[in-house]
């Protein structure tokens, strides 16, 4: 019976390991980012808040400086 909820809790562990999104921020990167590590967003706003679930990460560069209202 432990083994089997060992295994169910390495299960639930690995799917929210896998569903949680990533995105990157950098203020001096080009317009038109999609996000990702190798052609971040330059502003906070371009990422959708309204999609940011628990357990995603948000990734913004040391040293970035970011002047706008957040939502």
């Amino acid at each position: 019976m432990i083994k089997l909820f060992a295994l169910m809790v390495n299960c639930v562990l690995l799917v929210a390991q896998v569903t949680a999104a990533e995105c990157y921020i950098d203020s001096s990167a080009p317009d038109g980012g999609d996000g990702s590590v190798a052609n971040p967003y330059n502003e906070i706003s371009d990422l959708n808040i309204a999609s940011i679930q628990a357990g995603d990460k948000i990734n913004l560069k040391r040293g970035s400086i970011f002047r706008e209202r957040l939502p």
